[in-house]
């Protein structure tokens, strides 16, 4: 992906609340940012900015077919084992 210069930059408070509407916050961005995940960022001093198109470039790499990375095993229902529940103890 090549960067747009001309692209609006956000901050993370605008692009947790406006553009991704809250549903990530702020502390995950952050945590995000520490392991290389989200969004490529641009970092001047201690502010951190987000481009557009690094955004929308982000966003396209999340669409997904199903809810994991890889196509899910099937597995007839009859062969999955049972979820136990497990005491407590006294």
């Amino acid at each position: 992906m090549e960067p747009n210069d001309n692209d609006p930059l956000f901050t993370q408070t605008v692009l947790s609340r406006d553009v991704l509407q809250g549903k990530v916050a702020e502390a995950t961005l952050e945590k995000w940012r520490h392991l290389g995940r989200g969004p490529r960022f641009i970092k001047v001093g201690k502010a951190v900015f987000y481009r557009q198109s690094a955004i929308d470039h982000w966003l396209k790499q999340q669409t997904r077919s199903f809810t994991t990375n890889e196509l899910p095993d099937i597995v007839p229902a009859s062969q999955t084992p049972k979820k136990t529940r497990q005491r407590k103890k006294a």
